[in-house]
This record gives structure tokens, C-alpha cells and sequence, in this order.
């Protein structure tokens, strides 16, 4: 039976915030696997990825998230055909399949049964593991989750997020040993950091340009993470053409990327106190991880089949605590009229070299 969507409201209002980017990252898995609905392995896969810190706890047999992802592709098969041929289901359109909604419910329930107020990612975890004729349930219960096990460790030790402070310490502490481990390591242009990074394969080349140049301005800006501020540099670089719609109120970049350094300097005593080298593999902040997952959601419901830098700057900006979305708003950027601008740039016929007034003819 599906939900109403009262029922659907009811039971969001009741997540964290965490938890609901997490139900969020379970559609965009639903869409890139073809799937007409949300299933409990986009759950499950949208879980492992982004409570890392539980992973040892969900997956006591030492899997990888990369091993669990590709037993779902493999059930999807079906699904990728389909995506292959009709592109990325809309987001907005998938509703959750009976099995993953009943697991919402039953992690609403062990939310109230262990006195929490709220559903934190570990209660969507018991719900699909009571779901246990689902997929998830029996993919987890096959790298050893434990029901019991995790409820106990859950109750005893509740998820709490680091502070900003302590989680740029530890990045630069990391990229410390790695720069003593491997001093000599070899320079790389963006199109080989590209192709390394095979989690961009649907980012169109200038957005896979902009998030290289988002690493190389964390180098410049003494940080060992990519903040939402580089990766905006980034984008602002790669996307001249659309100045005016992201900045109507800003004279130029240099103005946003003075702001940018003012911000830094208040934050450069935690780092590393030198510029880390640009070659380096930052990995990406909290704040950027939910930024490009916002971005490949606006990419689905704009229609278009890859993720460019201004999908890149709407994420940005629905990000909203973020120093990037701060600057953006401060500068004139609005999301609505941002949306408008680009489905109004996609929506114009292409324009003939000679006469660009006139629309292109048809080729013969």
C-alpha cells in the first residue's frame, strides 16, 4: 500500500537532518540505477555512504561500500539499461517502493522504542534490517549486520558530528602523512585527476574542470579539504557565461574571491601552515558532498542528462549553510531566478553563425 503524502510529511518531519539528506542521496541512487521507485538498497547504499563512521558497525565482515554497490548494480541491471536508453528518471517523481516505506516506518518506530526524538541514519539501518524480506535487509544480514548488536552499540553511543575544527585538523594531520610517505609524487593535469575520479563520470568536462580547480585553489587556501568556497571558485571559472544570472550584484571574481581569503585567514591556524601541493587528492568537505548531491538532483529535474558547473552553483546554494551559498545570496544570486535563466538559456533554438538573429536551419 503506498503512502499519502501526509503520511510521507509526517514521517520526514521526524528525521534529522542527516537523515532526510540521506532519504535525498536514496532517490538519486533510485534515478541513476533506473529504478521507478525508491527501493531499500538506494537506502541502504545512500546509508553506508554517508555514515561512514558506522561502517564497521552495518558491515562487520569489512566489506567496502564499493563491494556493496556493485551487488545493487548487479540487480539493476535492468534499470541501467533503462537509464542507458531514456536517461535519469525525475526525482521529483519517485515515490518510495512498499517495502522501503515500511522500513521508514519501522525506523520511525525504534526511534520511539529507544527514546530518541529524532530518526537518526542507525534507526533507517533496524528498520530495513526488520524489513527482512527486502533486499537491503538480506545484503546486510549477509556481511554480518546484527540487529541487536547494532541497536546496543546505537543506544550506547549515539552519532554526534565532529566540530568543523577538529575534522580540519584531523584532514590536515592525514595529508601530512601522506606528503612524508610520498614526497615525490608526480604532477597531474585535470584531465587525468578526471579520469581518476570515476564518481564523475555523468559531470560534463567543465564541471569536472571546475571541481579540479576547486583542489587547486584548497592548495592555495592553505586547507586540506575542499570547502564549498573552492569548489564556487571553481565553477565561477569555468562558467563565465553565466555571470550575470549567478552574480547581478558583483563587479567581477576578484571580489569574490577577496571575500574568500578575508574567510580563510580567520581559520589558518588550524592548518597546515603551508600550501599543500595542488597534486594532492583533497577529499571534499561535508558541506560539498551534500552540495553535489543537490547538483546531480537539480541536473535530474532540469532534464539534463549530465551535471554541469551551474547545476554545481544551484547545489551550492540549496546547501544553505555553507560559506559559498552565504556569498552567493550576499552578491544577488537566487535560486528561483537562477532555474529559470538556465531552463530559458536550454529552451532557445541554436543561433546561425552568419545571421545570429536568425534561428539555425535544419541540416539537409
Amino acid at each position: 500500500m503506498q503512502p499519502d503524502q501526509t503520511q510521507i510529511s509526517v514521517i520526514i518531519e521526524k528525521c534529522t537532518e542527516l537523515t532526510r539528506r540521506m532519504l535525498s542521496f536514496a532517490q538519486f541512487e533510485s534515478s541513476q540505477l533506473g529504478s521507478p521507485s525508491i527501493e531499500s538498497e538506494h537506502l541502504v547504499l545512500s546509508v553506508l555512504t554517508e555514515h561512514k563512521r558506522y561502517l564497521a558497525l552495518y558491515v562487520p565482515d569489512g566489506s567496502s561500500i564499493a563491494m556493496i554497490r556493485e551487488q545493487v548494480e548487479k540487480k539493476s541491471q535492468l534499470g541501467k539499461i533503462l537509464v542507458a536508453a531514456k536517461g535519469s528518471s525525475n526525482l521529483a517523481e519517485l515515490p518510495f517502493s512498499e517495502e522501503c516505506w515500511r522500513a521508514l516506518v519501522l525506523a520511525a518506530e525504534e526511534a520511539d522504542k529507544m527514546g530518541w526524538e529524532r530518526i537518526e541514519p542507525g534507526h533507517l539501518i533496524l528498520g530495513l534490517l526488520q524489513e527482512e524480506a527486502c533486499f537491503a535487509s538480506r545484503l546486510l544480514r549477509e556481511h554480518g549486520a546484527d540487529f541487536e548488536r547494532i541497536r546496543k552499540e546505537l543506544a550506547t553511543a549515539p552519532y554526534q558530528p565532529l566540530p568543523r575544527e577538529e575534522k580540519m585538523r584531523s584532514a590536515a594531520e592525514q595529508m601530512r602523512k601522506i606528503l612524508a610517505s610520498a614526497p615525490q609524487l608526480p604532477p597531474r593535469n585535470p584531465e587525468e585527476f578526471s579520469d581518476a575520479m570515476s564518481r564523475f563520470v555523468h559531470y560534463t568536462e567543465k564541471a569536472r574542470r571546475a571541481i579540479f580547480f576547486a583542489r587547486y585553489e584548497t592548495s592555495q587556501f592553505f586547507s586540506p579539504v575542499i570547502e564549498t568556497e573552492h569548489l564556487l571558485l571553481g565553477v565561477l571559472r569555468e562558467d563565465r557565461a553565466h555571470l550575470d544570472l549567478y552574480l547581478p550584484s558583483t563587479d567581477s571574481i576578484a571580489t569574490i574571491r577577496k571575500q574568500i581569503k578575508e574567510h580563510s585567514a580567520v581559520h589558518e591556524k588550524s592548518l597546515p601552515g603551508e600550501r599543500l601541493p595542488a597534486r594532492m587528492n583533497f577529499p571534499l568537505s561535508d558541506e560539498c558532498e551534500r552540495a553535489l548531491a543537490y547538483a546531480e538532483g537539480e541536473a535530474a529535474n532540469l532534464r539534463s542528462e549530465r551535471i554541469g558547473p551551474e547545476h554545481l552553483l544551484l547545489g551550492l546554494l540549496r546547501e544553505e549553510g555553507n560559506f559559498a551559498a552565504q556569498l552567493l545570496r550576499e552578491h544577488g544570486a537566487e535560486i528561483e531566478r537562477i532555474r529559470s535563466g538556465l531552463k530559458a538559456s536550454q529552451n532557445q533554438p541554436p543561433t546561425n553563425s552568419a545571421d545570429p538573429s536568425q534561428p539555425s536551419e535544419p541540416a539537409a
